[in-house]
């Protein structure tokens, strides 16, 4: 790793240019503050910061280093900025909440079909196995829709749910007819409490079973809520549902499974013939 000259000095503090992701702060026994911040940058870059703050009395001193990571440094992938802006334009965010509560927690919504004003997609089912909670789905315009409970289907690990929107709708993603390998590359997506996905995480495949597999990409706020895998070619291969050390995912064998259940007339069909016959029912109607 190298310094950087990232950042810019203003009036009465430090401000990150060019930087992008999240920081957080720690009060250490009252005397220092301590800031550390993994910041990924859209073109070429990544960089850690650390900041501390020494407080004796009345005075106090600033210390703060940046270090830029080489291109082929951890797990942080934030320099494939085609695929990323790709992403921003097909994830979709949900919200669940509970009615006169303040806390919320977020997961990820995969479109599948996006077609004629609808956009039919799946995520993980334990999103919605709470009950008494309403569901926000965030498109990445900005674009809010009430999710009703009476829409969404739920089979095993997937659940199913259709929301009409108006003006542009989201890209639907591409996925994979073929199943993963061991040591495959693949890529997860981290939010961390942003409404557009913040980082590209890249890992490996570690163990493959007959309907799921576990990689190694570092977890980020809900990755274990449904987020999506991807390989190099930028389809979807599987969506994650638990993290214990490793992240596991059901694989595209087991989602089409789920959702054939889920969707009559569809048993035994592969996923893009059932993509192929929700397009076709959207589009009649």
């Amino acid at each position: 790793m190298r310094c950087s000259p990232l950042l810019k000095q203003s009036t009465n503090k430090w401000e990150l240019s060019q930087l992008h992701f999240f920081s957080f702060k720690l009060d250490v026994s009252g005397k220092a503050d301590f800031a550390f911040g993994v910041f990924s940058h859209l073109g070429a870059q990544r960089a850690i910061v650390f900041q501390v703050k020494l407080r004796h009395n009345a005075e106090s001193k600033d210390f703060l280093w940046v270090f830029v990571m080489d291109q082929d440094v951890g797990a942080l992938h934030g320099d494939n900025h085609a695929f990323h802006i790709e992403l921003r334009r097909s994830l979709v965010q949900l919200v669940s909440s509970q009615p006169g509560e303040g806390q919320s927690f977020s997961a990820p919504a995969i479109p599948i079909v996006s077609v004629n004003g609808s956009c039919y997609m799946i995520a993980l089912s334990k999103v919605f196995r709470q009950p008494n909670r309403q569901h926000r789905v965030i498109f990445p315009d900005g674009t809010t829709v009430m999710l009703r409970v009476e829409d969404i289907r739920m089979q095993g690990s997937l659940a199913a749910f259709s929301v009409n929107k108006p003006g542009e709708l989201p890209n639907r993603v591409r996925f994979s007819e073929q199943q993963v390998s061991h040591n495959q590359e693949v890529y997860t997506v981290n939010y961390e409490r942003m409404r557009e996905p913040s980082m590209l995480v890249r890992g490996r495949v570690t163990h493959v079973g007959q309907m799921s597999f576990y990689h190694d990409c570092t977890p980020g706020s809900f990755t274990d809520l449904g987020s999506p895998v991807f390989n190099e070619q930028r389809e979807l291969v599987g969506m994650c549902y638990c993290n214990h050390g490793v992240i596991g995912a059901i694989n595209m064998i087991r989602i089409a499974e789920q959702l054939s259940r889920i969707k009559e007339g569809t048993a035994n069909m592969s996923l893009s013939q059932i993509v192929q016959h929700l397009e076709a029912a959207n589009q009649g109607n």
